[in-house]
């Protein structure tokens, strides 16, 4: 008979093992073990006492100095990196408070799948009604007051208003102090997993009640390894098509169904994947030019639509083999791109396994003649789940930083060094330009969205006539690669577009009767996209650009607008005001083997 000490010997010579090799800096493919259990968090009821001293509220790319200095990480600013990647990778973070506003304690939570930080590759897929919380702590200081369950039912307060009504954690079974924390919310253990890897083998496990999984795999390979409790969704349940988009009545059959998702609350919030507006990209830059193909995917028997992504045919000539490129909707005014446009009932990872799937890869092989996929500028966000595994079908690297500017404060954000010092220069401008013209520019806004037709035409003849003015413009017409015509059409077609669904705003910043300096920028909820900036340079010497570019900012951020993408040729000095740098990658998915084979050549010779 094996007594509950034997049983559990190995396995803590194994956890101790695991901190040996760390401390060393062995590489995790040589020796790692862990074993983590899943568990549901009931919803909490705090105790009404810690209402009155303590608070949890969103946390934001302003409080993560607050939060690695709170956690008393030995590498704060690589703490700091940890915790604003996760942020750009679509993680919600909540922070606890005292009554002072001091940071006592941050939670983290995933809405979709988790993240892997560690080299397990255990994935949770979460419903519309599913959050998985995550590195969560309490200063130490300030444990055994209750704190922690506060900041749970907080979180999960937050979260309910959303409609997510479950709730999970993972604990590794060497944190029996996490353990013991949580058996106090009343949590119910659902399954653990198991990890082991030796000299880059790997061995996994998955128990749950009357349920095993095992698998005998490589270390970084390109299999997941999926919850039996948070899978993502049944493959067999989608089917994917392609389709053709040679004429306009190629888009006729696909606009109702196109249309309904996009009134439903889906999971891409982009000005740039509207159906309309790609239908006026296909007609300026696509047709006659390249083969444009729709990707859409539908699910159960009635084949509702819950997903969809545009694609041009290229031949790449500066590419080994010169392969046939699918290339995602990749106009010049987007900032970042989408995997595909879905249902928020369809898992990121969902939509991955069934790209993978051996028939609708060949089907679509099959239709376009295509060797790859290519998404341009992906956020995080937005990246499929995979591993470093060398010969993978896909293949990710970083293509462009885009500034972005978080207000969560405005009167704080105002008060700010920066914001003094380019304020005062401002003033400074206003009075020079008060002593040449005895006039003072005035900033006035207009929402294009709510103009009838004559205004409408009016304001944009009104800013063309400007646009023509700016360097930018000068630019594009010397530019072999812009016809300025077409994009000058395009450009007033877009709004239109846009000004049914989202909210296009112009700045101007006018000088009496004339306008001298414009900001275009589209607002949806909480974001906005700052497309184009440009001024009459005739003021070049008196700041419009900074003007208008203050002003804008200083009314969005007042009407509840928190962040802003500063794309297009909105950046130079502009990156001062920057919250931090979204990086964007190309994402790459190949159909032929000989696509791998050299991808997983050329990483070898990179390493």
């Amino acid at each position: 008979m094996i007594t509950k000490k034997a049983e559990f010997a190995p396995r803590l010579s194994l956890v101790a093992l695991r901190k040996l090799t760390r401390r060393l800096h062995v590489g995790n493919g040589l020796f790692d073990y862990s074993q983590t259990g899943l568990f549901q968090v009931p919803v909490q009821v705090a105790e009404v006492s810690v209402n009155e001293f303590y608070s949890v509220v969103p946390g934001t790319i302003e409080n993560i100095k607050a939060m690695a200095k709170c956690r008393k990480m030995e590498d704060e600013a690589q703490g700091e990196k940890l915790f604003a990647g996760r942020l750009q990778k679509g993680a919600l973070c909540f922070v606890l408070l005292d009554v002072s506003g001091n940071l006592v304690g941050y939670g983290w939570v995933m809405t979709s799948v988790n993240l892997f930080e560690d080299d397990e590759r255990y994935t949770l897929c979460c419903s519309r009604q599913q959050a998985y919380i995550f590195d969560t702590f309490i200063q130490a200081e300030e444990r055994g007051k209750q704190l922690y369950r506060f900041l749970i039912s907080g979180i999960q307060e937050a979260l309910q208003k959303e409609g997510r009504t479950e709730f999970f954690v993972l604990i590794d079974k060497a944190n029996t102090i996490s353990i013991r924390a949580h058996r106090k919310l009343g949590v119910l253990e659902l399954e653990w997993y198991r990890y082991f890897c030796l000299f880059g083998v790997t061995f996994q496990s998955l128990h749950a009640k009357q349920r095993t999984r095992r698998r005998l795999g490589v270390f970084h390979g390109p299999r997941l390894f999926e919850s039996f409790s948070l899978p993502s969704a049944d493959i067999s349940d989608f089917s994917l098509s392609v389709t053709a988009l040679e004429s306009e009545t190629d888009w006729v059959p696909h606009c109702d169904a196109i249309s309904q998702l996009e009134l439903d609350l889906h999971g891409t919030l982009s000005p740039f994947h509207l159906f309309s507006a790609a239908h006026i990209w296909w007609k300026s830059d696509i047709l006659g030019r390249y083969p444009l193909f729709l990707i859409e995917i539908a699910k159960g028997p009635d084949r509702k639509l819950v997903g969809y992504g545009l694609f041009r045919l290229v031949t790449d000539t500066t590419r080994f083999g010169k392969p046939k490129e699918l290339i995602a909707f990749d106009d010049l005014y987007f900032m970042d791109n989408c995997f595909f446009v879905h249902s928020l009932d369809l898992c990121h990872y969902t939509l991955q396994k069934i790209l993978e799937e051996r028939r609708n890869s060949q089907n679509i092989r099959k239709i376009t003649g295509a060797d790859l996929i290519s998404w341009h500028r992906m956020p995080p966000s937005e990246l499929v789940l995979e591993t470093s595994a060398i010969f993978s079908r896909w293949a990710v690297k970083k293509e462009a930083d885009y500034p972005i500017v978080e207000i969560h404060d405005a009167q704080a954000f105002f008060s700010g060094a920066i914001a003094i010092h380019n304020l005062h220069d401002i003033k400074k401008q206003e009075k020079r330009i008060r002593n040449a013209f005895s006039e003072v520019p005035k900033l006035n806004s207009i929402d294009l969205g709510l103009l009838d037709e004559a205004s409408f035409t009016r304001e944009s003849t009104e800013f063309l006539e400007l646009l023509r003015k700016t360097w930018q413009y000068k630019w594009m017409e010397e530019s072999p690669k812009v016809d300025v015509a077409v994009y000058e059409s395009k450009l007033i077609d877009y709004t239109k577009v846009w000004a049914g669904s989202l909210f296009p705003v112009l700045y101007f910043l006018d000088l009496g009767e004339k306008h001298i300096a414009f900001l275009y920028a589209l607002r949806a909820k909480d974001r906005c996209w700052c497309l184009m900036i440009g001024y009459d340079p005739d003021f070049k010497t008196y700041s419009p650009g900074k003007t208008v570019f203050l002003g804008m900012l200083r009314n969005m951020s007042e009407s509840g607008v928190k962040q802003f993408h500063l794309g297009g040729n909105v950046v130079g000095w502009k990156n001062d005001w920057q919250s931090y740098c979204s990086q964007v990658y190309v994402q790459e998915y190949f159909f032929n083997p000989k696509g791998i084979l050299f991808n997983g050549l050329k990483i070898l010779l990179g390493r």
